[in-house]
This record gives structure tokens, sequence and C-alpha cells, in this order.
């Protein structure tokens, strides 16, 4: 953990400018999206101008939380970086259902689930792979894919009702609630982990030295903690109104582009551009237990907690046809996904080969989308 208290404003206003210059341009497009949207102008333009907005501030979102996590430590930090990355989908899925678009808002829980443990899980071991014979810490991956094959578990149980009748309904809230309360039960442990890790045998000792290393070697923050967390209020505030103008252009959209496309693909993707700049550029920097972090425990988050969230919100505000009951495709999306997570066990290193791997599986899923 570092304390940063001689930073000047100008040199955090840099850094804030500095973190997003390569896609800091399409900011200039958030007065032109309020514009839209207050003309009552809800086309396609509409649509590609706000998607286009939100990549720049998700981007942001996540550099805000990273520089917050610097005082955090790496464990937490982690965390922090999933669950504020995690909020353009929480404030765009209550906001479709304000609009009823139930399958856009299944679709796009289960879509974040899949990319960040795919394509951007994915990426970042390619990104990790220039240092070659990388490895990880196996106790925090294996923690985060127990609670992963948790979720898929009690997705089939719920898939195993024969219909979406009242008995699958009242289901899912009762396993919402549980699996709520399992990631509870996880981030506790997480957190009791980074305060007091356990002896653990050669292997596991000499993966957790190289992970101190590597928090040792990583760069100091550029932000202080008050900027940092005003930084990330603000940003959430700009979120919230460009995802209800997305979703109110979204009828039109869907005429052109198969729903479900939209939903499990391309919702998610410029959902988690925070996830993909964030674990990138800390799998490049070799902080690749922090990387590891951002992408998969962020898909475990949605799955075990922001998805039973939407569903008992869903319950709140009456709209009953939100459930745990997944089509075909999404939830053999999930369970491939699982599959594919659990081969990182038992890898020793990483290679090029399994990011790729990554990747690959995630394209297959996209073209099944788009065809479905």
């Amino acid at each position: 953990m570092h304390t940063r208290a001689d930073l000047s404003l100008k040199s955090q206003l840099r850094a804030i400018l500095i973190s997003c210059w390569w896609f800091g341009v399409l900011l200039v497009l958030s007065p032109v999206g309020f514009a839209l949207n207050y003309a009552n102008v809800h086309g396609v333009a509409n649509f590609v101008i706000n998607i286009a907005v939100m990549i720049p501030l998700a981007g942001m979102l996540g550099f805000a939380a990273d520089q917050l996590s610097h005082y955090l430590g790496e464990v937490f930090g982690g965390l922090l970086v999933a669950t504020f990355a995690n909020a353009p989908e929480l404030i765009f899925s209550i906001l479709a259902l304000r609009n009823r678009q139930v399958d856009i808002v299944q679709a796009s829980l289960v879509g974040s689930v899949v990319s960040n443990a795919l394509l951007v899980q994915g990426m970042t071991f390619c990104a990790a792979c220039k240092s070659p014979g990388k490895m990880f810490n196996r106790h925090v991956a294996q923690a985060s894919l127990i609670q992963f094959a948790l979720c898929v578990s009690a997705l089939s149980v719920v898939k195993s009702f024969p219909s979406l009748n009242e008995g699958a309904r009242r289901a899912s809230y009762g396993i919402s609630a549980i699996l709520i309360l399992g990631y509870c039960c996880y981030f506790y442990l997480q957190l009791k982990y980074q305060s007091a890790p356990q002896k653990a045998d050669e292997e596991s000792c000499s993966t957790r030295d190289a992970s101190v290393q590597q928090t040792q070697a990583r760069k100091q923050p550029e932000l202080t903690a008050s900027v940092a967390m005003i930084l990330l209020i603000l940003l959430t505030a700009l979120i919230s109104f460009h995802s209800d103008f997305l979703v109110s252009s979204l009828s039109t959209v869907l005429v052109k582009i198969p729903a479900t496309f939209v939903g499990l693909i391309m919702n998610p993707i410029i959902g988690n551009a925070a996830e993909h700049w964030t674990a990138l550029r800390e799998a490049y920097a070799g902080q690749i237990d922090l990387a590891m972090g951002v992408a998969l425990g962020s898909a475990v988050q949605v799955a075990n907690f922001l998805f039973p969230v939407i569903v008992l919100v869903a319950c709140a505000m009456g709209v009953t046809d939100v459930t745990l009951d997944l089509d075909n495709l999404q939830f053999c999306s999930l369970l491939a996904s699982l599959l594919l997570l659990t081969s990182t066990l038992r890898a020793e290193r990483l290679d090029l080969w399994l990011g790729v791997s990554f990747i690959l599986l995630y394209i297959i899923i996209s073209v099944a989308a788009w065809f479905y």
C-alpha cells in the first residue's frame, strides 16, 4: 500500500488527461449526447454517440479505481477496481428494467461475465507473456473459480425446471439471495487472505514471494485518495446519464442488429472498457495477480452478486420475467467459459496459446450470438 500527499493539483490533472489520451477525444461527444437526448432524437445516431462516449468514461473509471487501489492493497484493490468497473452494467441494467428490456438485461449480464472471463482474461494472458514463464497466485484464482462454479451450478439447478413457472421464479429469488450471501463470504475471505496470508507449500510460497516483489515494483499512485474518490463519483454520475440515453435508443438499433448480439456481445464490450484497460495495463507491467483480480474478479462479481441483485431488484420493480433461468446459448456460454478457465489452474506457467484460446472461444460465442 502507498500513501501520497505530495501530489499537486496540476500533476494530478495531467495524470487524468494522460490516462485517456488514446480515447479521450471521444469525450467531446458527451455534450452532443446530451443535446440529442433533450432534442428527443432517439435514433441510431444517438445510440452510436452515447456508446462511443461510454468507452472513455469507463476507461477513466477504471483508472480512478486503480489509483484508489494503491492505498488499499493488491487483493482488495483488484476487487475495488472490479466493483467500480461494473458500475456501468448495474446502471444500464436498472435503466433497461425501467423500460422493460428484459432480454437485453439478462443477455448483457451474462455477456459481461463471458467478456471478462474470456476476452479480458485472454488478452491479459497475452499481455503477460512479454515476460516468459510468468506465474500467478493459484490460491486467489482457485477461490474465484470455485465461486464461478457455484454460480454455474446454481443456474443449472434453475434450468432443470421444465418451464418458467411460479415455482421457478420463487426458486430464482431464493437462490439469488444464497448467491449474494456466498459472494459476501468470498469477499470477506479475500480480505482476510490479504491481511493474514496463510502458510502453504513451497510452490505457493514462491508464487506469493513473486507477487510481493511485483507489488513492490508497482508504480506509485498518480492521484491522491480524495481526488480519486471524487473522480469516481463524477464519472459514475456521467455514466448513469449516458446509460439512460443509450437505453432510450435501443429500440431503434434492435431493428437492424440481433438483440442477442447487442446484449451478449456489444453492450458488455463497451461496459467492460474499464476492465480491459486496467487489466491489460497491469498485465503488461508484470502485475499478473492484480490483472487476474480485475478480469476474473469482475466476472465472478457479476455472476455471483450483480446478476442475483438485479433479479431481486426486478422482482421489487414488479418485473417477474428476470430470473436465473437462462436460454441455451447464455447457459452454454457460461459453462464453456468455466471449463476453459479451469484449465488455467493446470497450467504451470502462462503462455501465449492459453490467452489465444480464451479469445478464440469468445469469437466462437460471438458468431453464435449473431445467428442465434
